[in-house]
């Protein structure tokens, strides 16, 4: 297979699975937080009373209920199937689903049971049943594929045995550790060649340092790019002793006829013009985007993105408290509302027919509870803004 068709299918894989742990961390808070609606509707009472309401509030807890149910199901099916992916390898994935299945199975009972003590009461009603078959439901969708992990990692021990363990290997031993580098003034603009893990050996004649430019500009490096490393370890060696023994003893030294070699194959290199006149290598049997890829798996690259997010951190830290304080009364006007919005929807949820409880009316009257939610306002979206900074970073490595 050609190399680039091994590194689309490795790029594929990979988003693959990102894509994978982000359904898979949503969808398990929305499975998380409908089971936990279910169980709280059946162990309090709430569907039982369904049928003591009046018929427009019992076709509105119906109608609820077949909601949830369906959003139970899609959001349960999306966690396992992403659930799959990103944990196939792991052999604790199926116990878990297994004992998930278990309480949800025998747990609702146990607790109705031993609990309540009286749960023919509980299930009363058509809502109250409809409520646990989904459960069990649920149960069943879980267990399944819990069965088939279990199963697949059981023959797969089984086929494993015998077979022993590879010896351990020590790499490395005995390697004189890289001098490091003094550290830059303000890493998050440093070129590549004052940041640690560049080799001194190399540095001092990579074209990149003496162009006074930085390897990710250009997409080559003494870390990835082989016709950097070839000029860096060929320019400047000066066989002086060759050239007085071959001039005495008249004879041409192998190191010489070596070094000859280099300097031809070091003509056929391809270079493009740089900055302060450097010619700087390149490679036209890679695209832009292999060569991007490089660069966000290069340690180089790396501590100057680690070092960059060292920069930008208490920017943003010190900047969204600003803001939050810069616009107080706008936030507090825009938590007034939501606060009128969720106190809605709680009523629908509590099966309370969307009425407003007293909730919104309180938070609406008092400054400090305001002040509260703004705060806690404020923190969330300072999460977000770090977190979104550690996603460029990190992640997308802008």
């Amino acid at each position: 297979m050609p190399p680039s068709s091994q590194f689309s299918r490795g790029n594929t894989l990979q988003a693959v699975r990102d894509f994978s742990i982000k359904v898979f961390q949503l969808s398990t808070l929305a499975t998380v937080g409908l089971l936990a609606w279910f169980i709280w509707g059946i162990l309090s009472g709430s569907l039982a009373d369904v049928p003591k309401r009046t018929a427009a509030e019992q076709t509105m807890v119906m109608q609820t209920i077949q909601s949830f149910s369906s959003y139970l199901n899609i959001s349960l099916g999306a966690c396992l199937l992403s659930g799959a992916i990103c944990f196939f390898d792991e052999n604790t994935f199926g116990v878990i689903l297994l004992i998930v299945a278990g309480l949800l199975s025998y747990g609702m009972q146990y607790c109705m049971d031993a609990v309540i003590g009286n749960p023919q009461n509980l299930v009363a009603g058509k809502a109250s049943k409809l409520s646990l078959a989904e459960l069990q439901q649920c149960s069943l969708m879980i267990a399944v594929p819990g069965v088939i992990l279990v199963v697949y990692n059981v023959i797969l021990a089984l086929v494993n045995a015998g077979r022993g363990h590879a010896d351990h290997v020590s790499v490395g031993k005995g390697m004189a550790a890289q001098q490091a580098s003094p550290p830059p003034l303000v890493g998050a603009f440093a070129p590549c060649w004052q940041l640690p893990f560049c080799r001194k050996a190399i540095k001092d004649s990579c074209p990149i340092y003496h162009a006074r430019t930085k390897c990710w500009q250009h997409g080559v490096g003494c870390m990835c790019e082989q016709n950097i490393i070839q000029l860096s370890m060929t320019t400047g060696k000066q066989k002086i002793s060759q050239e007085e023994m071959q001039e005495t003893k008249g004879f041409v030294a192998l190191g010489d006829l070596i070094n000859k070699d280099e300097k031809e194959m070091m003509k056929n290199i391809p270079t493009k013009m740089g900055p302060r006149g450097v010619k700087i290598p390149i490679n036209p049997n890679i695209t832009a985007q292999q060569q991007r890829e490089r660069c966000r798996n290069c340690v180089i690259f790396t501590e100057h993105q680690r070092q960059k997010y060292n920069f930008f951190a208490p920017v943003i830290t010190f900047t969204v408290p600003v803001l939050v304080f810069w616009q107080f009364e706008s936030l507090k006007t825009l938590a007034r509302q939501v606060v009128e919005k969720f106190d809605t929807l709680i009523g629908h949820v509590t099966l309370n027919s969307g009425k407003v409880t007293d909730f919104s009316q309180t938070v609406s009257g008092s400054f400090s509870m305001e002040t509260i939610l703004v705060v806690c306002a404020g923190l969330v979206l300072l999460t977000w803004a770090l977190r979104f900074l550690e996603y460029c970073v990190f992640k997308i490595k802008i």
